[in-house]
């Protein structure tokens, strides 16, 4: 969103999308906090697992993913919420 308008979607690229099923982005209210769904074996307990990063201004890129684990993560898919 720039100047208050949706521009296109576009690849995050690393460290947000992966080779993997990325799914489901959801921007938090603050612009600031992802969360998105993803089954990359590195960051998931299995199936599609949800995962949050968040924009940092010092360095203008996304921090690192971090899965919200268990209990809010399972064995099975997680993803669209809101």
């Amino acid at each position: 969103r720039h100047d208050g308008i949706w521009q296109p979607a576009q690849n995050l690229g690393h460290p947000i999308n992966s080779a993997y099923d990325d799914t489901s982005p959801f921007l938090a209210r603050d612009g600031r906090t992802l969360y998105f769904s993803s089954n990359d074996a590195a960051r998931s307990i299995g199936g599609l697992d949800i995962l949050t990063a968040n924009w940092l201004d010092w360095s203008q890129q996304w921090s690192q993913p971090v899965s919200l684990g268990l209990p809010i993560n399972s064995a099975a898919d997680d993803e669209h919420f809101t």
